[in-house]
């Protein structure tokens, strides 16, 4: 162990009993208002063909946009959706313990981030390892993932776990088997995280100058082993063309779209590449980052503590202030360059944002700057406000405990055993666990992706969707459709219940 790493005393069982405290307080407060936020595509499409694996109906989707029931399924992420399978034979259909399973990805990621962060010796202060506990935990967008049921805390974890590795002495027994393992689940936890673990890398060698060239090796390999083992797996299953359109040739990526921009040449792709361009642009970069409100001012904080200390001539480019600040802004514009900086994927910001705060929280404390650290303190307590708190303020207000149970009585009025639904993804969870053969809205999801088969479309016996929505669904599954009753739902709108038009005598 390094120097560093011996000053920093073990947990002490005061600093056990505080951690699982605040993990008893995080677990319940979630799971009590977890069905605030509605399912919703995003959350349907990633998890179901987990969950029609666990009931034994094949590794496939009724949900998916791009690919049939039929076949195998292939998209990006597809670690989540085999870890969420397994949790679903464990927990069941009941959604609020499908949803529990990113309570304690992110339990795990913030146990990691802090553990390494005091190993290391980036954080030795109690306050300050309690403070970025806290600061993971309720960040915007870390919140946002797991109180909407997202797959993106395992790429996050993922990442957390390289850095785990990447951190431990060399030499150290494993370190590099590690590194290889974490890497190679890369490709199964998300393509996306690459260019955003580059840009990691690239911020650690402008600040530090540390060259890891024996590590960038044995990292590349894992990556390169876990994607090759994938792709061979939708080969075999004749889908890797359908992957590879989804993820390197998708039109939510640089590539992809400027790929389909050029191939395509329709308005849609011409547009879709014009917009990925247009994020780049200053008040656009400005509104993306924005985002994150939790992150604001812990920037802000990070910029003031730069400006203190050169006008104290302690300043230093390599600082952890200017490393958190750096990452505000390369990060974003590195994934806006590569793809998109949507919500969901804000972690990848307000994570290194996060450590660097703590870290200067925590030397503003051992140094005796008082007065900084009273003000770190307040600055996190405000952004821990403007995170889940927030969230959760914004959603239960709209809402009653009992609201998801009207779903399931809708769902249980509305259909018959036996019928095949094409329907709202907040129908989902209530559905599947009646044993209902249910096909999201988001199936075979038309501007340019495969239609329904034929045979598909026949077997459809109800539609239950929004209004707005309806005629969209009615066009997709085809045939004569009749309004058969309508439901007040409980997220806001209406649910209106439609079954195939009888046939006549004459068989018109």
């Amino acid at each position: 162990m390094t120097r560093a790493q011996n000053s920093v005393a073990r947990p002490s069982l005061a600093w056990i009993v505080l951690s699982l405290a605040l993990a008893a307080a995080f677990l319940t407060i979630n799971r009590q208002t977890s069905m605030s936020a509605p399912p919703w595509v995003d959350e349907v499409m990633q998890i179901d063909a987990g969950l029609n694996l666990a009931m034994g109906k094949g590794w496939v989707s009724s949900a998916w946009f791009s690919q049939s029931v039929h076949e195998f399924w292939a998209a990006n992420n597809p670690l989540y959706t085999l870890l969420g399978s397994a949790w679903i034979r464990i927990v069941g259909l009941d959604p609020v313990a499908v949803r529990t399973l990113n309570l304690l990805l992110a339990l795990a990621a913030a146990w990691l981030i802090v553990s390494t962060s005091r190993r290391t010796g980036l954080v030795r202060t109690a306050a300050a390892s309690l403070a970025l506990a806290l600061l993971v935990l309720t960040d915007g967008s870390v919140s946002y993932i797991y109180r909407t049921g997202r797959a993106d805390l395992v790429p996050l974890l993922v990442v957390v776990l390289l850095w785990r590795a990447i951190t431990l002495e060399q030499g150290t027994r494993g370190r590099e088997a590690l590194l290889f393992s974490f890497a190679a689940l890369v490709p199964a936890s998300g393509l996306h995280i690459i260019p955003y673990i580059a840009a990691l890398l690239v911020l650690e060698l402008a600040i530090t100058r540390r060259r890891r060239t024996r590590d960038l090796w044995v990292m590349a390999a894992g990556c390169m082993a876990g994607g090759l083992a994938l792709m061979g797996i939708f080969l075999v299953q004749g889908v890797l063309r359908s992957y590879l359109a989804q993820t390197v040739a998708s039109g939510y990526n640089i590539l992809g779209a400027a790929l389909q921009a050029v191939v395509i040449r329709d308005h849609a792709a011409v547009r879709r590449f014009i917009d990925q361009l247009a994020a780049l642009l200053p008040w656009n970069f400005v509104r993306i980052l924005a985002r994150d409100a939790s992150s604001l001012p812990l920037i802000a904080f990070l910029l003031a503590s730069i400006f203190a200390a050169r006008g104290e001539r302690r300043w230093s480019l390599r600082s952890p202030a200017v490393a958190g600040v750096v990452a505000a802004v390369l990060i974003p514009l590195a994934m806006l360059a590569a793809g998109r900086y949507m919500v969901y994927y804000g972690w990848m910001g307000a994570l290194p944002v996060a450590v660097a705060f703590a870290v200067v929280l925590d030397r503003d404390a051992r140094e005796g700057r008082w007065g900084w650290w009273r003000a770190g303190v307040a600055t996190g307590a405000l952004a821990l406000l403007l995170g889940m708190p927030l969230q959760i303020w914004q959603q239960v207000r709209h809402t009653k405990p009992s609201q998801y149970a009207e779903i399931e009585r809708i769902v249980d009025e509305a259909t018959r055993p036996g019928d095949v639904v094409y329907g709202d993804p907040v129908l989902y969870y209530a559905a599947k666990s009646r044993s209902l053969e249910f096909f999201s809205t988001s199936y075979a999801g038309g501007h340019g992706y495969p239609h329904m088969s034929e045979d598909e479309r026949a077997r459809f016996t109800a539609i239950l969707v929004p209004p707005a929505v309806a005629k969209e669904a009615q066009e997709k599954v085809g045939g004569a459709w009749v309004r058969s009753a309508i439901y007040p739902s409980p997220y806001g709108s209406f649910l209106v219940l439609w079954r195939r038009a009888p046939i006549g005598p004459s068989g018109e």
